[in-house]
């Protein structure tokens, strides 16, 4: 199985170095590593032409706006040659068993999203993200029809196949935080993509204080493709 790991980077230049170490530690169960950069202002682009140096390496800028995650994702999805896609965002990178966990666990065909360990700035370990429950720590969990809404963007994985029928991610989405990684789960559920929570599999993601509200146009977006999913 050939996984082509993604990463969206918007000023984390103080992390991705560490997403780069685990990368080259764990490089015989990578088949690429795309960095998907959106205009970041901090060095990160800098970083970016000296890791791409490497040919299993390489990187997709678009000009400074921020909070374009879909549009920025998709400069690097859309060359993707892997046969799955693992998605990384820029505050989180891979544990030293991640990969491991990733080839021995995820299903042929299917999409979902592993668990997020929330960890200070220096390792340490702050907390678990919203979605672990003790009961399911260490499973893999098929979930039920309309399910997207307990999955996220970051630790994702999709089949690269269904990820093209799709198209990837929706564009619209952008200007502000929120919805459209569950526009993307939505839309593989109506497919057909069986979706699972992939509690084997786990990342280190630097904790900032999350909890921004998400955007009301982005809530609009989500709000009618719901309804066609529905209709359809």
């Amino acid at each position: 199985m050939r996984v082509s790991v993604v990463s969206a980077s918007y000023n984390h230049a103080k992390i991705l170095p560490r997403m780069y170490e685990q990368v080259m530690v764990q490089r015989d169960l990578i088949h690429e590593w795309i960095i998907c950069d959106d205009g970041s202002l901090d060095g990160t682009f800098s970083l970016i032409k000296k890791y791409s140096r490497d040919p299993m390496i390489s990187g997709y800028w678009q000009t400074n706006e921020g909070n374009r995650l879909g549009a920025s994702l998709n400069n690097g999805l859309r060359r993707a040659t892997g046969d799955v896609i693992f998605i990384i965002l820029g505050d989180t990178y891979l544990q030293p068993d991640t990969m491991k966990k990733v080839h021995d666990f995820y299903i042929p065909g299917s999409a979902g999203s592993g668990l997020k360990q929330n960890v200070n700035f220096d390792g340490t370990f702050h907390s678990w993200e919203w979605r672990y429950r003790e009961d399911w720590f260490k499973k893999t969990i098929l979930l039920e029809k309309d399910a997207f809404c307990k999955l996220t963007g970051n630790v994702m994985l999709v089949d690269n196949n269904a990820f093209r029928e799709i198209d990837y991610y929706n564009e619209e989405y952008g200007g502000g935080y929120g919805r459209d990684d569950w526009s993307v789960f939505l839309r593989l559920e109506r497919i057909g993509v069986p979706l699972y929570q992939y509690n084997m599999i786990i990342a280190d993601h630097v904790y900032h204080g999350e909890g921004q509200s998400d955007h009301p146009k982005n809530l609009k977006i989500f709000e009618r493709e719901y309804e066609t999913y529905h209709r359809t």
